[in-house]
């Protein structure tokens, strides 16, 4: 409904997973400003389901969404007898592969640099990572999606992403004792902050196992 309502299609439901575009078959303005609309709206509504279902005693659901933007190939997929009207090509599979990052980071929307770009100050987002996906060597900056201006945001929450970005900052630059000191502020502040209590592990384990001069800080994912 939500998606429908902001101009996108639902492709297919695979197992557990909803697959959908925006801006296809005919492309508009702003289609990856209404795809990331469509997923913070889309997590507002569960959490509130949660809440509802947790009350009842039933199982607390929660869902990761991957947005990705780039050209695709779509149209009828297949042949005369037998096709499906999808979309194809290296930015779908980029998209699918953000879903499954989320896992690693805690994290419950995540886009790339190419959705990033086409953003404006209208959304709350923070550097994640720079990541390569499995059979690609390009790597690709991430972002979580946090929010838009709609987004009710509490100010320790906001102090917190601060601090994230200054240390995102430290730890490029391989100052690992100022990012140490910026991600703990993080961990008191917002001690269930997932991406922050990773920054600080892997910078504690930075400072003491120096990666390489050639270091990238590039994150290899091995899954799909």
């Amino acid at each position: 409904e939500m998606c429908i309502r902001d101009s996108g299609v639902i492709d297919k439901f695979e197992g557990d997973a909803i697959m959908a575009e925006f801006g296809v078959p005919v492309s508009y303005p702003d289609h990856a400003k209404a795809a990331c609309n469509c997923a913070i709206e889309m997590q507002e509504k569960l959490r509130n389901m949660r809440t509802h279902w947790m009350k009842e005693g039933k199982p607390a659901l929660s869902a990761r969404i991957g947005i990705n933007t780039g050209e695709v190939i779509v149209g009828n997929m297949g042949s005369r007898h037998l096709f499906d009207y999808t979309v194809m090509g290296d930015h779908v599979n980029l998209g699918a592969r953000l879903e499954s990052a989320n896992k690693g980071y805690g994290t419950k929307i995540m886009i790339s640099e190419f959705t990033h770009n086409e953003l404006d100050d209208e959304f709350f987002t923070r550097p994640l990572d720079f990541i390569r996906v499995k059979g690609k060597t390009k790597p690709v900056e991430v972002f979580e999606l946090l929010g838009n201006k709609k987004t009710p945001f509490k100010d320790t929450y906001l102090e917190m992403l601060e601090k994230y970005h200054k240390g995102y900052l430290a730890y490029r630059r391989r100052d690992w004792d100022e990012a140490i000191q910026l991600f703990e502020k993080c961990k008191e502040l917002e001690p269930k902050d997932q991406p922050s209590k990773m920054y600080f592990e892997r910078c504690v384990d930075f400072k003491y196992n120096t990666p390489p001069e050639e270091w990238d800080g590039v994150i290899e994912l091995k899954e799909k």
